[in-house]
């Protein structure tokens, strides 16, 4: 064999090689869920999600994103995650409730490491003390305006209250815890925080509350009808008000959690933007659900039109928590730069957590919904009314006999039927959406998501945290209290 021979030898094996490599690179990349890290994108970009037939590009990630899949439908994995990524990758500062026991908080912290992040990031649990930061929402520097704060606090008993009726005694006792923290806020800014507010509340015995809630003339008119009742009355109101907040005041966790300092709850300080996760789970979820609430909506009320910001809420079973005037939020935020993205079963639980209209007007605010498989009866009922029907042209033949011959006649009719009916919904496999778009490259779609299959090294921001910890940390708290009372 000549030398020119094996020349051509080696470059034939040198290309193939190449195109080996690079054939490699390619599976690989085109296997991955989420967008490569090497490529940033602002918000001026499209947000990408990969399917098994294509791309689907959505060109405004202020759309929203409602996602509605029974369990095993991969409504997290297959949507949640991907997009959880594409706000990393973009920048957007957040709030992300995790239901999961940490499963989006560890994706969240390996993202941010992924795409390196250039906001801080703070993980929030009232179940596992060495994974939390402590904080107060109710910081005056936070709040900033006593109106806000009384709202707030008329939110927070009121979830509390749950289904019970809004009556004279309910109003009566809101107006005392009205007035503490009017007072808190106003006279102990340092001690105006969720545990000092209902420690103090549930504490105090009728003189010392009675003294405190005639410091100034404000807090003395939020709780007149407390004030100026007969001792039975009083008795009435104390109690409406002690009763839904008693087991708030027993809970050290949740006073270890919101009696501290490690970070201002101001995610959208333009010198300090930040991305929170809120972790729960089922064993606390009716107990911790309102001061979940209480956050998002503190939370909300800090847009403006100077935000340059770009925010998302991305809110993981969201129906597991009612945010007050929920239905208002994503076209009113919009506005100020920011997306939400909310992942429930079903249009149902919408519908029973808040009303039948309220699911409407929450529906017509995400201009991107994806429908994955569901058994839900109620669901089902409205699910194909939403795309449609389509026009089926059906075929009838007769035949005719006589003694002498035979006809056949043929008749053609058009007739509508349901475009996906409820078989198609309770069919869907995992991974497999219908999704109904706006701004995106496909207005409609069915197909298989892929999902999200990262290998996750986190490592968790972690202290030790004993017993010990949390017992001083709540008996501060109540001697703070008592010094107030005193």
């Amino acid at each position: 064999m000549s030398v020119f021979d094996i020349d051509i030898v080696y470059v034939i094996a040198l290309i193939g090689i190449v195109c080996v490599f690079m054939v490699i690179v390619f599976v690989k990349s085109d296997d991955r869920a989420i967008p490569d890290p090497e490529q940033k994108i602002d918000t001026s970009n499209v947000f990408i999600l990969e399917t098994e037939k294509c791309k689907i590009k959505f060109s405004d990630p202020f759309d929203n994103f409602l996602i509605y899949g029974g369990a095993n439908s991969g409504k997290t994995k297959s949507i949640g995650k991907p997009l959880l990524s594409n706000y990393i990758r973009a920048n957007f500062a957040g709030f992300i409730y995790d239901y999961k026991d940490y499963d989006l908080t560890r994706t969240v912290n390996y993202l941010t490491r992924l795409y390196n992040y250039p906001y801080k990031v703070y993980n929030i649990s009232f179940t596992d003390m060495g994974r939390t930061k402590r904080f107060n929402p109710l910081k005056p520097s936070v709040i900033k305006d006593e109106v806000l704060l009384i709202q707030l606090v008329d939110d927070m008993l009121t979830s509390y209250m749950g289904e019970t009726k809004r009556d004279e005694w309910f109003n009566g006792g809101l107006g005392i815890i009205k007035g503490i923290a009017y007072n808190l806020f106003s006279l102990y800014p340092q001690y105006c925080t969720i545990p000092h507010l209902v420690n103090l509340a549930t504490s105090a015995n009728s003189e010392q509350l009675e003294a405190f809630l005639k410091k100034t003339d404000e807090s003395r008119q939020l709780a007149s009808a407390y004030l100026n009742a007969p001792e039975k009355a009083q008795a009435s109101y104390f109690s409406s008000m002690v009763n839904p907040i008693s087991s708030l005041a027993f809970d050290k966790k949740i006073s270890y959690v919101l009696s501290g300092n490690d970070f201002d709850f101001d995610l959208l300080n333009p010198k300090d933007p930040k991305l929170i996760t809120v972790s729960s789970s089922i064993k606390v979820d009716r107990h911790v659900s309102p001061i979940i609430a209480l956050l998002l909506t503190i939370s909300s009320r800090a847009f403006s039109l100077n935000n340059t910001i770009p925010f998302v809420y991305f809110l993981d079973e969201a129906t597991t928590f009612k945010i007050p005037d929920f239905e208002k939020l994503p076209s009113v935020l919009r506005e100020y730069k920011c997306s939400f993205t909310f992942l429930t079963q079903s249009g149902a639980k919408i519908e029973k957590l808040y009303s039948k209209l309220d699911r409407s007007s929450i529906e017509a605010n995400f201009g991107n919904i994806f429908y994955g498989r569901t058994k839900d009866v109620e669901a089902l009922k409205y699910y194909p009314f939403i795309f449609g029907k389509n026009e089926v042209k059906k075929k009838s033949r007769t035949t005719g006999h006589s003694s002498h011959s035979s006809s056949t006649s043929q008749t053609v009719s058009t007739q509508k039927e349901d475009k996906y009916t409820t078989n198609f919904f309770t069919g869907l496999k995992s991974g497999e959406f219908l999704l109904s778009g706006a701004h995106c490259n496909k207005k409609e779609f069915y197909g298989r998501f892929r999902m999200y299959n990262e290998q996750e090294d986190v490592r968790f921001d972690e202290s030790v945290v004993i017993d010990l910890d949390i017992e001083r940390a709540h008996r501060k708290v109540t001697n703070e209290v008592l010094s107030i009372l005193s």
